[in-house]
This record gives C-alpha cells, structure tokens and sequence, in this order.
C-alpha cells in the first residue's frame, strides 16, 4: 500500500536507507597494541570489511605500510575469551597467534606464514621472545582435559616448537619477561577468587641450565596489592605499576629493595581484562615515557629516571589506550 505521493508507510520510527548496516560497520577499523622493533611500528588492526579479520600491520622506516598476514590468517587469542597480546615482533621476526587454531605462527619470509606450535585445545597469548635460548615464552591455557582449564607459562623451541613448561603453580599466570641479561624471568601470578586487579603476585626467578626457572620469589603483591606491567628497565631494574597506595603507582625493584618512582593521586594502571596492555615504555636508558588517568582524563609523562622528575608533556589527548616506544622514537 503506498500514500497519494507514492511513498510506502514504514513502522514508526524507521525509513528505508539504501545505507545497510555494513555499510557503516566497513567504515570502523580499529588499531590496537602498537609495538616497535628498531624503525618498524606494528600494530593489529580489525577489518569490519573482511568478515571482522584482524590483520597484523607493519610500518617501515621508510614510512611505507604493508599487511604481514594474508588471508584467512586473523590475529587473536582466545585465552581467557578476552586474549589480547596476540603477536610479538622482536629481533627483526614477528610471530602470532591465529583466530582458527589459537596456534603461534611466524610471519615467514616469504610471506606466508609458517606453522610452530599449536594442538587441539591449546590456546596462547601473551608472547615474549627469550633470544639467549632461542624460544618464545607465552601463556598457554589447556582445555584438553575438560572442565576449567589449565594455566601456565611455557617456553616454545623456535627451531623444532617443542614446549617447556615453566611455570604452572597458580591458577593464573601473564606478563612473562626476561631481563636484559637473559638470567631472570618475572611474571604475575593470581588464584581464585581473585581478578588481577584485586590481587596479584610479581615473582621472579633464576633460569637454570635447563633453561627452567628455580624457585620464584614474590617481589611485590599479594592477596590485597594489584601488580600492572612489570617490564625489566635497560638498567637491568624491574619496573612495575602498583597500587599499594590505593592508587597505581610507578615503582621499581633492583633486586633488594623497592623504590617508588611516581606517588601521584591518579591510575598508571589499568583493569587486566586483556593480555599485553602497556601504560608506559623506555625511551632510552634514563627515559620512560608514561600515561595516567585521574578524574576522567589522561595524561602523558616524561620521567627522568635519573633525577626522578615527571614533567608533563602536553599531547593534547584525553584518553591514552597503549604506549610503546624506543630509543629510536625519540
């Protein structure tokens, strides 16, 4: 039935468009979790236009960009169903892990991606590269055996993918880090009934000669502290966000004692709801560069880590989502 000019009567509310809601949706890529290796940037970036795939993107020095994973490859780990933290790119290699399989992959060098370690309910996330052994260390989460499954940190064989485990005596594990000198690990650990931003434990320990980690020792945390981002400072110290004051705090441990860098009434932290999340990085030796939220909003900072000073940097942004950077960005 149409009206005396000719136009058909839709339910309230509603017209017909010839604008369809992929048409809108195409229009929505997302870029997330940036990483940099020498002059290179990455970063994985959702394409709403290719069935919602999520492609690993690298940006050259020379300012060009490519993809590095083709069709029907899509970076994702299902770890924890939230993932996050689904590529490393280090040493001039990338790996990955893909949506189908939850399998860890290499970006290969001819450009397609060669297959390193995966199995039927195995799932991981996470990535860090141990380049004095040659292996990956990474979360792995097992559903092998039904019911909850399994969490522990494990180290993948870069030349055979044969996998170590490392760690597997909580209910949780993240973060998994190797200092400088490639003697220590660190890593966060947690147990039901806790979330990581209710309590977490920042252990570290010494590799043996079989590449295993010794005895862990908690460092920082526990049932009532929530530990965000350790990351080992070219100072060979260990850098960490806590909230031990009730807020979330720069501190830094150089293997006796801990110091507070930042004492400030605002978050350098933030929820642990996915795998890889940075609120700050290195830029060189004595510099980090940060964010922090208070009352809404966000702001970016310069630390001296010799002098101890923040100054504030004036971005010009509301809201900071990742950090990364090097000597090289500066």
């Amino acid at each position: 039935m149409t009206g005396a000019d000719g136009r058909r009567p839709t339910p309230c509310g509603s017209w017909p468009s010839a604008i369809a809601a992929e048409h809108i949706a195409a229009g929505g890529r997302r870029l997330a979790q940036p990483q940099v290796d020498g002059d290179a940037v990455y970063w994985v970036e959702t394409r709403p236009d290719e069935k919602g795939r999520t492609v690993l993107v690298r940006r050259n020095g020379d300012g060009t960009v490519h993809d590095l994973v083709p069709p029907p490859f899509s970076v994702r780990s299902r770890v924890h169903e939230y993932g996050g933290g689904a590529y490393r790119a280090a040493g001039g290699r990338t790996w990955f892990v893909n949506n189908e399989d939850q399998g860890i992959w290499e970006v290969g060098a001819d450009g397609n991606p060669d297959h390193l370690v995966g199995a039927e309910g195995l799932r991981f996330a996470d990535l860090w590269l141990d380049a004095a052994r040659d292996r990956l260390i990474a979360v792995c989460e097992d559903h092998r055996a039904g019911g909850e499954p399994a969490n522990r940190l494990v180290a993948v064989n870069l030349s055979d993918g044969h996998m170590q485990t490392l760690a597997e005596d909580s209910d949780f594990v993240s973060s998994p880090r190797v200092s400088p000198d490639g003697s220590t690990l660190s890593w966060l650990a947690w147990d039901h009934p806790r979330l990581p931003w209710n309590g977490t434990s920042l252990r570290v320990a010494t590799f043996g000669p079989d590449g295993k980690p010794g005895e862990g020792t908690t460092v920082a945390g526990g049932t009532d502290e929530s530990i965000f981002q350790p990351e080992w400072g070219p100072d060979g110290r260990l850098y960490y966000v806590c909230d031990q004051s009730n807020w979330w705090n720069l501190y830094a441990w150089d293997g006796t004692s801990v110091a507070a860098l930042t004492e400030l009434e605002a978050e350098f932290g933030q929820p642990q709801w996915v795998f890889g999340q940075s609120n700050y990085a290195f830029v060189g030796p004595t510099r980090l560069l940060c964010a922090a939220t208070a009352d809404g909003l966000w702001q970016t900072y310069e630390l001296d880590l010799e002098t101890g000073r923040l100054h504030a940097a004036d971005t010009g942004l509301d809201a900071v989502e990742h950090v990364a950077a090097n000597e090289r960005m500066a």
